[in-house]
């Protein structure tokens, strides 16, 4: 069959092939650089349906948000506030307590953290790791202004609905 693989799942290219090229892996069988989660499977799922139909450049995966369901919520996603700390010269990070934010404060959140970890040299949001309520909604966010390049002027020239835990991220930077 020619396919390989060791305790990390098969072993796939940037293409998703295996070693038999008529055969690909992915999900949690594969052996790729990202988390093992639902949305990732389905990603690389889109990805190898345009490989197959229009085979083309090798898959690049966005920055991938994680988290956990407790009470409350933890989710990261991007450069983590230890890896930044390791290069201070690249990295700003900002440890605040969100509890007394509007959103946080209309219903009564006991805990609401953030640690935002921002680039030196672009002033964008590069990592974010959050402990709130509201955490599974608030990484979305940081996702797409991770992956979209979004500086905080740029985030202060929208209009968000107000009250929500959008309308706070310009507090976060």
């Amino acid at each position: 069959m020619g396919v390989t693989f060791d305790r990390h799942g098969i072993q796939v290219n940037d293409h998703l092939q295996t070693a038999n090229p008529h055969i690909y892996a992915i999900g949690d069988v594969s052996d790729t650089p990202v988390p093992k989660l639902t949305p990732v499977a389905g990603f690389e799922a889109r990805y190898l349906v345009g490989e197959l139909t229009h085979p083309g450049a090798a898959i690049k995966y966005p920055v991938v948000p994680t988290q956990v369901f407790a009470a409350p919520k933890l989710a990261q996603v991007g450069i983590s506030a230890a890896a930044a700390t390791e290069h201070p010269d690249e990295y700003r990070v900002n440890t605040l307590d969100m509890t007394k934010w509007f959103t946080y404060y209309r219903f009564g959140a006991q805990q609401a953290q953030a640690k935002v970890v921002v680039s030196k040299a672009s002033g964008q949001v590069v990592g974010a790791t959050l402990l709130s309520d509201v955490a599974d909604e608030m990484i979305n966010y940081f996702t797409l202004l991770i992956e979209k390049h979004v500086t905080l002027p740029d985030l202060q020239r929208l209009v968000l609905a107000y009250p929500t835990p959008a309308s706070d991220l310009q507090y976060l930077y």
